[in-house]
């Protein structure tokens, strides 16, 4: 019977108190797509939108400096990144999907960076 009632005790705890929220990272591919498509314009993911009224014109990460645009990019390859759900190549065809245009050399190198950082 003790038995029984600490069963039950445990079962009720872990259905109460467990994450109920969905995070994208949890999620399965299409799901993923789905949410970068829509989120990366005006959206969520829009990292360069967020940081248009930072009054920082250039952000550090190691020796290298980025300006806003190519930093918003590299934020958005380590939010993909983390995702783990797409490989570096089929992150930037979707990025140039999404954008309807092709990364110059300096937004590869950007991503490149982003989609190469270690996440905790």
């Amino acid at each position: 019977m003790k038995n029984l009632i600490l069963l039950s005790f445990l079962i009720l705890s872990t259905l109460t108190f467990s994450q109920t929220e969905k995070s994208i990272y949890n999620q399965n591919k299409e799901t993923v797509l789905e949410y970068f498509r829509k989120e990366t314009n005006g959206g969520k993911l829009d990292f360069e939108l967020k940081l248009k009224d930072d009054k920082a014109h250039f952000y550090g990460i190691g020796n290298v400096l980025y300006n806003r645009k190519d930093y918003g990019i590299l934020l958005w390859a380590t939010a993909i990144k983390k995702t783990k759900k797409l490989s570096r190549k089929e992150a930037i065809k979707l990025w140039e999907e999404i954008k309807e245009k092709k990364l110059t050399k300096p937004e590869k190198k950007a991503f490149k960076k982003g989609f190469k950082m270690e996440l905790n």
